[in-house]
């Protein structure tokens, strides 16, 4: 616990003197010729201070300036999904035929709708969003379609997953996250739903008698999109260039990640 003589008299009120002090420095330094090493002396004297800091008065999420940490600040969270949070990249606009026709398929087999019903429940315009984020120490999956634009530098594809087509299957499927739908759906014989649907392209599973757990896929081999309930994400799955099949198209090893999630195992059924 921080006491109130730690904050006005104790490190901490010594940390923000320095920060004051390294902010003033940065100015005067950029318009110095006789110090300009200054600058670069308070950024090593404040990255030694902050993580001790951090450790001592447990202040790891307050101190953290990541960029990481301030997306998740920023993140949307509905009562529907406890737990689960979206971010941006974000986007509100109509969406291709390919992929309305892929949510009125999950609305039908989902709910207590006909066809024409599950039509009018999805509207022309939706929310479309790049992240999602299982904020109980999970990590932040980045759908390929909107991130992949606003992040060229990105060198780790987090946008592959493990699901299920619906959560009373047991059969699991592996995909590429596209991006994550949201909407209001006017059920005619129930009470309005906010739905966060996770469009995927699955891939072609292949298994090899060599190592017959893991799953490999060709790369740009997917199967017919699909819309699941973001509720039916099992886990992250990272992909590994395979290395023992050298000849044909490229392959690459779907490792899952269960805990970057915050989820566990698939509960047996």
């Amino acid at each position: 616990m921080i006491r109130r003589h730690d904050i006005t008299s104790g490190e901490i009120s010594r940390y923000c003197l320095n920060v004051h002090i390294i902010s003033v420095s940065i100015v005067r330094s950029s318009k110095s010729r006789r110090t300009p090493t200054q600058l670069l002396l308070g950024g090593f004297v404040i990255s030694h201070k902050v993580p001790a800091i951090k450790v001592r008065y447990q202040l790891q999420r307050e101190l953290d300036l990541s960029r990481q940490f301030e997306e998740l600040q920023r993140g949307v969270q509905f009562n529907e999904y406890p737990g689960i949070s979206v971010l941006k990249p974000h986007v509100y606009g109509t969406v291709t035929s390919q992929v309305r026709k892929a949510i009125i398929n999950f609305l039908l087999r989902s709910f207590d709708v006909s066809a024409d019903e599950a039509a009018l429940l999805l509207p022309e315009k939706v929310s479309q969003w790049g992240k999602i984020s299982f904020v109980d120490e999970g990590d932040t999956i980045r759908c390929r379609e909107p991130v992949q634009h606003s992040e060229r530098n990105m060198t780790r594809d987090a946008s592959f997953l493990k699901n299920h087509n619906h959560r009373r299957e047991r059969r699991a499927v592996h995909g590429q996250l596209l991006r994550i739908i949201e909407f209001d759906a006017g059920f005619p014989r129930a009470a309005p739903h906010h739905l966060l649907l996770a469009v995927i392209h699955p891939v072609q599973a292949l298994y090899y008698k060599s190592n017959p757990n893991t799953p490999y896929y060709q790369e740009e081999k997917f199967k017919p999109l699909e819309v699941v309930d973001v509720d039916d994400m099992s886990c992250l799955v990272a992909r590994v260039p395979d290395r023992y099949h050298e000849t044909g198209p490229r392959l690459w090893a779907l490792c899952e990640c269960p805990d970057t999630m915050g989820a566990g195992a698939d509960e047996e059924s």
